[in-house]
């Protein structure tokens, strides 16, 4: 809470600064897991799926609560078969306090700082290749490894410049300043990927 106390005026209560990075979660979990083994062969599948509520009670600048629902997933496949292994997993991300505060901190009017309260969960899979085996004669092992990652929905930066003065219904009709920014986060609509 900002309170300027210079002058001889009335303090001024800057609500538009008061943040309070708390949330009450509610997660319910459920998992199940499986496996087989051989001398040559081995298999193991766990899966996770939980799902968790944050409730949001605010007193700045009226009192009100929402609620945030969002889905996790973690799996992990493992697989082995001689000298072959492979490894795949799913797994979620839930955005963060601060990246889901739909309040804009205007500390300094020209670099706004806002959350986005219509984030969603962020995915991210894993699949490993590996080959090993051992040279004749003990001469040394030889390994072959193939990796690749997909992200989706990933959570992203974003920033909007404006040119005039602009009411912003989305933050309470905050008015941003001719000239100034707006930092915040997005959804990627665009899977990212990597492959080694």
């Amino acid at each position: 809470l900002t309170v300027d106390n210079f002058g001889v005026e009335i303090p001024v209560e800057d609500l538009a600064n008061t943040y309070d990075y708390t949330w009450n979660d509610f997660t319910n979990a459920v998992g199940a897991g499986v496996g087989y083994s051989t001398r040559n062969f081995s298999m193991d599948f766990n899966f996770n799926l939980n799902n968790t509520i944050q409730k949001d009670d605010e007193f700045y600048p009226e009192a009100y609560s929402s609620d945030r629902n969002y889905w996790g997933i973690l799996s992990m496949f493992n697989l082995r078969y001689k000298r072959l292994m492979a490894k795949a997993s799913v797994s979620s991300s839930v955005p963060s306090v601060e990246q889901t505060r739909n309040r804009i901190s205007d500390t300094n009017p020209l670099a706004l700082m806002g959350g986005n309260p219509n984030l969603k969960s962020a995915y991210n899979s894993n699949l490993n290749l590996i080959y090993a085996a051992t040279l004749a004669k003990g001469m040394g092992n030889i390994m072959a490894t193939f990796s690749a990652d997909a992200g989706f929905r990933n959570i992203v930066s974003k920033t909007r410049y404006f040119s005039e003065n602009t009411v912003l219904s989305d933050w309470d009709g905050y008015e941003a300043m001719a000239g100034s920014r707006l930092y915040t986060y997005e959804n990627a609509t665009t899977p990212s990927y990597r492959l080694n």
